[in-house]
C-alpha cells in the first residue's frame, strides 16, 4: 500500500541519517546475546561497518578437566560450603571429590581427581545427584537416581548405601530439604513425586497429578513445616506446588506453554 511504501522510505531515511554510531548501538540492542556475554566487537571496512559480537565463552579455557568414557549427566556440590563435588555418568559411575581451590587456567587444564570412584554403582545411567550436608561432615549424604528406577543414598563417612525403590521409570531429579535428610524425587513412568525418609528407606508420601515425566523437584517451600512443601515440574508443561500433610496435597498449578525441565 501507499502508507507502507512511505513507511519503508521513512525507515531508510532514518537509518541513513542516524550515522554509524547510532546504527552500531541499534545493532547491539537487537543482538540475541546478553550484554554481559559480549566480549569483543570487530569492525570491518567499507562505508557501513557492522559490529560482530563474539560471546565470551569463545575465550574460556578450563582450569581442570575430567573426561569419562561416556556422557556425564549430572553434577552436584555440597550444600554447605561447595567444597564437595559429585558426578554421575552414563557409565553407571559415581565420582566423589573436592572442588579445586585454584581455578586459574594454565596452558593446559589440570586433572580433576576424585577421592572416591564407585564403579557400576547403579544398574543404569546416573541421571541425577543431590548432596546433603558439608563434604567434611560425618553426616554427609549423597543421593543418586538412575534409569534403573532406583535411588541410592551413599554415606561417605561409613561407605554405607541405602536403596530406595518405588519409581516406575527413570529417576530424573532429586533434592534434599534444606538442612534436612528428607529427600524428594521425581521421574518418568507414572510421573509421581515422592518424599522419602532416608533413615527408614520408606516413602512417606507419594504425590500424583503430573501427566508427563517429572523433570524437576524442589522441597522446603511454602509450608510452616518446610519438609512438607514441594514444588515439581515436568513435560506436561506445569509447575505444581504441594503440601504433603494436606488431605488434598496439590495446592496450586501453574500452566505453561511448553515443557519444563528445571526449577
Amino acid at each position: 500500500t501507499a502508507s507502507s511504501a512511505r513507511s519503508s522510505v521513512d525507515a531508510s531515511r532514518d537509518a541513513a541519517s542516524e550515522g554509524p554510531s547510532m546504527a552500531a548501538s541499534r545493532s547491539r540492542e537487537s543482538s540475541p546475546l546478553p550484554s554481559g556475554l559480549a566480549s569483543l566487537e570487530l569492525t570491518g571496512g567499507g562505508r557501513s561497518p557492522e559490529p560482530v559480537t563474539r560471546p565470551i565463552f569463545d575465550r574460556v579455557r578450563p582450569a581442570y578437566l575430567y573426561r569419562d568414557v561416556q556422557a556425564i549427566r549430572c553434577i552436584s556440590f555440597d550444600e554447605v560450603s561447595g567444597d564437595g563435588l559429585v558426578v554421575g555418568t552414563n557409565s553407571k559411575k559415581l565420582l566423589i571429590g573436592r572442588t579445586p581451590r585454584d581455578l586459574v587456567a594454565g596452558e593446559m587444564p589440570g586433572r580433576l581427581d576424585f577421592d572416591t570412584t564407585l564403579d557400576k554403582y547403579h544398574m543404569g545411567s546416573v541421571y541425577c545427584v543431590a548432596w546433603h550436608g558439608a563434604a567434611t561432615s560425618q553426616t554427609a549424604l549423597i543421593a543418586s537416581g538412575s534409569n534403573s528406577k532406583v535411588i541410592k543414598v551413599y554415606a561417605p563417612s561409613s561407605r554405607a548405601t541405602v536403596v530406595l525403590r518405588g519409581h516406575s521409570g527413570t529417576v530424573r531429579d532429586l533434592a534434599f530439604a534444606p538442612g534436612s535428610t528428607v529427600l524428594y524425587s521425581g521421574g518418568a513412568g507414572r510421573a509421581k513425586v515422592k518424599i522419602w525418609d532416608v533413615g527408614t528407606g520408606v516413602a512417606s508420601a507419594t504425590l500424583a497429578g503430573h501427566t508427563g515425566h517429572v523433570y524437576a523437584v524442589r522441597g522446603g517451600v511454602g509450608s510452616t513445616e518446610p519438609e512438607h512443601g514441594v514444588v515439581s515440574a515436568g513435560l506436561d508443561g506445569t509447575v505444581r506446588m504441594w503440601d504433603a500433610r494436606a488431605s488434598v496435597p496439590l495446592v496450586s498449578t501453574l500452566h505453561l506453554s511448553d515443557e519444563v525441565y528445571g526449577l
